[in-house]
This record gives structure tokens, C-alpha cells and sequence, in this order.
């Protein structure tokens, strides 16, 4: 190959130089008939056999030879039949060709001018061996069981396909040789690298390589401008060139909706080179048809890029010049960014309009379950532009207008909400239990007749300290001849300090006589107290709809308006109540699950503020799951208090053996428990 590139380089130089004129070749092309009257593909059969199969390809007249590549990841026999069209024959005729050791098959034309090529891809299982024969009748492809990896071959050893004898192989001296192929290989300072790594079999100078080979026809390149030969660069046949025959994986990976690069590495050096001639070498590259829109034009551009996916040099390219471009279905379309997304936008709305095109419908419907205002809501985001939805709520029906596609997805998505809804019974306990004790011993010492501490003496009520008589707690020196008289009263502890406020039991103790007065009041007290309140609050609810139930009572206060003393009194009230809110929400499994709030207000009349009692609160606020049935602890509190102390008179009530008489002591212990307790049940569907 290197060989004949430096003849043609030769023979162009020649042209150059010798000013002679082109003419086209008058050789016939061997590729077989060319136009309307080339072979097609007539008709396509399975034959399956015992453990083998085999396929029949009909092309009547056909005179060249079938071309064979295998292909792996997936395992795949590719066969492209030359100078042959795909013809009319119906698609579901290849799809029928199935078979064990054929996963899928599928044919198309691969190429049209200026030589026709179909391709036949049969996805075959693991271990396939294949052998395509041919005549003048068509091509047949005997498959095989065996172990390994997929091979192929051709009947009789048969040598590869070969191509057309180009204008290389024309004597230096003949003048359209020499005009066309310097107009197909020299361009200005451009050096092109295309690498591929397909292996190829030899098969002498002329042989067409297989599928994947670094063979592409040189003619592709026609368009590249003349340039003095001096600037023409050669390279190594090895990798001169991109394959003219890209593997369908290459192909199949182009525009991946990833927007992952997966074509075939490429080299590529350009200088000073039009945008046109580097997207022709990519498409070369890829196997791709191009189509380059007319307003396409720039030159100038220069890039270097070494074993690089072709597709992502593409991109780039595209990008670096403003341009977008579209990928699909083989080909490659190149033109300005704002016309393709101009056309994208047509073809979208041409395809609202379409979608919206048609007559209208209009059904009623009557919902037994779900309200029509609530389902609207969810049934409105499926009508159309055209849509439209009305409602009446003394009926709960809805009138549904669109689209009869429109309105039997409207109508499906109705089924599922006008559904029976199952409800739960909601059995809540909410347990307070409140013990204490409290015991207390002191002294009381009176200094006036009060209460049950009375003291009199000859029916006379006595005072507090006397100088001539019995007294309350005193003492006094009266002489026998009534000279000076003393006297001293004294109260050893003072009411509210020794004494117990609310004593429940007294023992008074009194020692009197003329000059002196000793009494004394001995106080106790023991107290035990147990509460317990059970609060049990039920309700039943739909599932996932809100239920709330509640019982108490509103505590009212007064206030001023103005804020100030003297102001205008307003009468407001406090709500003091007992209140469970839940959600339950019913789950595949059968379970429950529960959003609950309880809240617990009383009123304690045992603390008031300016008559008003304060409110003792309790809430708990949580999400829990619960078997259908079951009983769950939602929550608790546990609240010990112990206090204890004492009161008296310094130094007296510190004295051994009679300190109690001048002290108090108070101790008392209390216990509070709350605890929440909660049981849902599914009662209906």
C-alpha cells in the first residue's frame, strides 16, 4: 500500500507539472451491475436442522462475493453482499429468522452510490461456528454448535472481495489517472492519522481487508483542495487511513444518550484546514454519512489530537465552531446551533399540534367515595390544552372534555381515588398516679385566750403577763405588803415559727400558780395520699384524614383592658382540657402508622393567682407504627420529690433533751407518674 501511494503521489505530481486535462475513465466498474439494474435481496429463510441451521439469502444474479467479519461483545457475523440493493423485501422476513443459535437478525442497506451494499447481521450464541457459500442465486450460511468463540469462514477458502481497479493501477502516462488523483490525495499542510486496531488478512495487493481493516476508499477524499505536491505528507499504510467499514458497535454507540464517547480512536493533525474537510475525515472515520448544511463555512482551523474517540473530536470541532450538530440513523448533520434548535422546536410543536389534533369527548362521572373538589385537583395535571373539567358538589360529579386518550387516562387515574377507604378505631389511656406522705411535729406557745387555747381562772380569762394573778406563760414577785411588784411574760416561741399551720392533733400542757404560768400546746400531724386518674379518650377515623376529640372545660379570668389599675375589667377564658389529635395512615404490611398529639390541661385550684387557678399541662407529640390491634407506651414521666426541714428558737431548740419544745419539723415526700398508652384497630375496608 505504501508502494502504490507513492506511485499515485508520483503520477499526481506529473498532472501537476504536465497540465494535462482529465477524462473520465471509460473502464466499467467490476462491482457488478450498477443503477436500476443491480441485484436485490429477494428473499431470506431459515432451515433448522438437527443441533445446526441454516440460512438462505436469494439474490438472483448476483456476481460477486459476499464479505464476512465477526464481531464480538455481543458475538455477531456481519455479511455485506456488494454491488447488491436491500430491495423490498419485508422486514419481518429477517426478524423470522430465528432460531437457538440466532439471538437476532437484521439486514439493511449499508450503502447506495456510487456502489450498493447490504448488510446482513446475524447476533449468534456463544461457540458458533458459520460458513457462507455463494452462487449466482444468492449467498447460504450454514451455523453450527461448537465450543469457543464465534468463527466464521468462506466455502472452498475463496478469496476475500476485491475492489474496483482504481486510477492507481493506470500507466503515469495516462492523463485521467494522473488529474484524479491528485485532486483525491494532496491537500495544503495537512497530515491525517487515522488509526484503527481491526486485525486484517492478506490477501495480496488488490484484496479488499475485512470489515474494521485500515482501508478506506480513496475517492472519499475528492473534495480536500489541490495543493503543490510539496506540501502532500505520506503515511504508513498501517495508518494511513480510517476503515471504510466501521464495526456496527462503533456505529451503534454513536450518540449514546450518556453522552459517552465509544468510537474508534483516531489520530488527527490538521493546519490552516476548512471546518468542512475535518468533519468529512471524522465521518470517514466513523463509517457515517454526512450532510453539511450550505451556511457552513470556515476555514483555518487547526488541531492535533492523538488516540482520541472520533466521535468525541467531532464534538469538539463542532463546538469550537459555533455549530450544533445531529446524530441518528447513520448519518451526521452539520449546521448552524440556533437552526437546529429552531427545527427542534418546530418539530415539538408540530407534534403538540398533532397530539392535540382530533374531536373532542365528554363523559361524567360520579364519584361514591372521593370528593369531586379534592379529586380534581390530582385529575387536572392529566387533561390536555384542550382539557377541560367541571365539577358539581351537590351531585359529587365530575365532567371530564378532552381527548379520548386524554380522558381514559383521567378516567383510570378517577378508579384509583373513587376507592373505599378502610377506617381505624383510635382506644388511647393516658394514666396519672400521684402518692405522698407528710408528717410534722411542733410547739405552740400561747400568749392570748384563743381559739381552743383558752386559760381562765375564777371564771376570768387571764392576761398575758399580770403582777397580781394567774397569767399566760410569766412570772411575777408580789410582797406580803403589797409593796413593788414584778412581773415577766414570755412566749418561748412565736406563733407561725414552732407551730404546725394545720396540726392534726394538739396536747396542751399547763403548770400555774400565783407567781408563775408555764403553757404550752404540743402539735403532730401524719398524712398519706394516693390519686389516680385514668383518662381515656376514643375516636374513630379514615385512614389518613385527621381525627381530633377533646373534653374540658374554659377557665375564665379577669383583666383590665387598659392594662393599668382602674381600668375597664373584661372576663377571658382559658381552655383546661383533655385533647387527642391523630393520623393514622394504614401501610401494605398491615400495620399502622400513627401521628399523635395529646394534650392534658387542668386547672389546679390548690395555687391561685387573684382567684384564678394556675393550669397544670401535659402534652406528647410523636409518630409511631403499631400492629392492627396492638398496644404501644407512647410515652411517660416519673417525678419524686422529698423534702424535709426544721424551725425554731436559737439555742433553745438546740438544748438536749428539751429542744423539741422550741422547734418544728416538717417532712413529706411525693410521687407523680404519667404514662400514654395508645391502640389503633382496623375496623373496615
Amino acid at each position: 500500500m505504501n508502494a502504490r501511494l507513492t506511485s499515485w503521489l508520483v503520477a499526481g505530481s506529473v498532472a501537476l507539472t504536465g497540465g494535462q486535462s482529465a477524462s473520465p475513465s471509460s473502464n466499467p466498474s467490476p462491482l457488478g451491475q450498477v443503477g436500476a439494474n443491480r441485484p436485490s435481496i429477494a428473499a431470506a429463510s431459515l432451515e433448522s436442522l438437527d443441533g445446526s441451521a441454516r440460512v438462505k439469502v436469494g439474490i438472483p444474479g448476483f456476481s460477486s462475493r459476499p464479505v464476512i467479519q465477526v464481531l464480538h461483545s455481543p458475538d455477531r457475523l456481519v455479511v455485506d453482499f456488494h454491488g447488491v440493493d436491500r430491495g423490498a423485501l419485508p422486514k419481518s422476513e429477517i426478524t423470522k429468522l430465528a432460531h437457538p443459535l440466532i439471538l437476532k437478525a437484521r439486514m439493511a442497506q449499508y450503502a447506495s452510490d456510487p456502489e450498493s451494499i447490504t448488510r446482513l447481521v446475524l447476533e449468534l450464541a456463544p461457540g458458533v461456528k458459520s460458513v457462507v457459500s455463494y452462487d449466482t442465486d444468492g449467498a447460504e450460511i450454514s451455523l453450527t454448535q461448537g465450543t469457543g468463540r464465534v468463527q466464521a469462514s468462506l466455502a472452498n477458502n475463496a478469496p476475500r472481495y476485491k475492489p474496483p481497479v482504481m486510477a492507481s493501477a493506470a500507466r503515469a502516462d495516462e492523463p485521467s489517472a494522473r488529474t484524479s488523483l491528485t485532486a483525491d490525495l494532496l491537500r495544503p499542510t495537512m497530515d491525517v492519522q487515522l488509526h484503527n486496531d481491526a486485525s486484517t488478512q492478506s490477501g495480496g495487493a488488490d484484496t479488499l481487508p475485512m470489515i474494521g481493516s485500515p482501508y478506506v476508499g480513496l475517492p472519499s477524499l475528492g473534495s480536500i483542495p489541490i495543493a503543490p505536491l510539496a506540501a502532500a505528507q505520506t503515511q504508513p499504510a498501517a495508518s494511513a487511513l480510517a476503515p471504510k467499514y466501521p464495526t456496527p458497535k462503533t456505529v451503534k454507540n454513536i450518540g449514546d444518550a450518556g453522552g459517552g464517547f465509544h468510537g474508534e480512536r483516531i489520530s488527527l493533525d490538521v493546519q490552516n484546514t476548512d471546518l468542512r474537510t475535518i468533519c468529512l475525515i471524522l465521518a470517514n472515520a466513523g463509517g457515517m454519512n454526512l450532510i453539511i448544511d450550505p451556511e457552513v463555512q470556515s476555514s483555518g482551523w487547526t488541531y492535533s489530537f492523538q488516540d482520541t474517540p472520533w466521535d468525541k473530536i467531532l464534538d469538539i470541532v463542532v463546538k469550537n465552531a459555533g455549530m450544533g450538530k445531529e446524530v441518528g440513523d447513520g448519518i451526521i448533520r452539520i449546521a448552524k446551533s440556533d437552526k437546529i434548535r429552531k427545527e427542534e422546536e418546530d418539530r415539538k410543536a408540530l407534534q403538540e399540534a398533532r397530539a392535540l389534533a382530533g374531536d373532542l369527548v365528554t363523559v361524567t362521572r360520579t364519584l361514591s367515595y372521593a370528593k369531586v373538589d379534592e379529586a380534581q385537583k390530582t385529575v387536572a395535571n392529566l387533561k390536555s390544552e384542550r382539557g377541560k373539567i367541571f365539577t358539581d358538589s351537590r351531585t359529587n360529579m365530575m365532567i371530564l372534555t378532552d381527548l379520548p386518550k386524554y380522558v381514559d387516562s383521567m378516567q383510570q387515574l378517577l378508579d384509583l381515588l373513587d376507592v373505599k377507604v378502610p377506617q381505624v378505631q383510635i382506644d388511647a389511656r393516658i394514666v396519672e398516679a400521684n402518692r405522698g406522705w407528710e408528717k410534722a411535729i411542733g410547739v405552740s406557745w400561747p400568749q392570748t385566750n384563743s381559739g381552743n387555747a383558752t386559760l381562765s381562772v375564777g371564771g376570768q380569762n387571764v392576761p398575758w403577763g399580770s403582777d397580781s394573778g394567774p397569767s399566760w406563760n410569766s412570772a411575777n414577785n408580789k410582797s406580803k405588803d403589797g409593796g413593788n411588784k414584778l412581773n415577766a411574760a414570755f412566749s418561748p416561741g412565736k406563733q407561725g415559727v414552732t407551730d404546725i399551720p394545720v396540726a392534726a392533733g394538739e396536747l396542751w400542757v399547763s403548770f400555774l400558780t400565783n407567781r408563775i404560768s408555764l403553757n404550752a400546746i404540743i402539735q403532730a400531724l401524719e398524712k398519706n395520699s394516693q390519686i389516680k386518674v385514668v383518662s381515656e379518650p376514643k375516636l374513630t377515623v379514615q385512614n389518613n384524614q385527621v381525627g381530633v376529640i377533646g373534653d374540658g372545660a374554659r377557665v375564665p379570668y379577669q383583666s383590665n383592658q387598659s392594662g393599668i389599675a382602674g381600668g375597664a375589667i373584661t372576663v377571658q377564658f382559658v381552655e383546661a382540657k383533655l385533647k387527642l389529635e391523630v393520623t393514622p395512615q394504614i401501610t401494605n404490611e398491615g400495620t399502622v402508622l400513627l401521628d399523635v398529639a395529646i394534650d392534658k390541661d387542668q386547672p389546679d385550684f390548690a395555687q391561685q393567682v387573684n382567684g384564678t387557678p394556675t393550669i397544670l399541662s401535659k402534652n406528647i407529640k410523636t409518630t409511631v407504627r403499631v400492629e392492627d390491634g396492638g398496644t404501644i407506651i407512647l410515652g411517660g414521666v416519673f417525678t419524686k420529690s422529698v423534702d424535709s426541714g426544721n424551725t425554731g428558737v436559737p439555742f433553745l431548740s438546740k438544748l438536749p433533751g428539751l429542744g423539741w419544745l422550741f422547734r418544728n419539723k416538717t417532712s413529706n415526700d411525693k410521687t407523680t407518674e404519667l404514662l400514654v398508652m395508645i391502640s389503633p384497630k382496623i375496623i373496615s375496608y
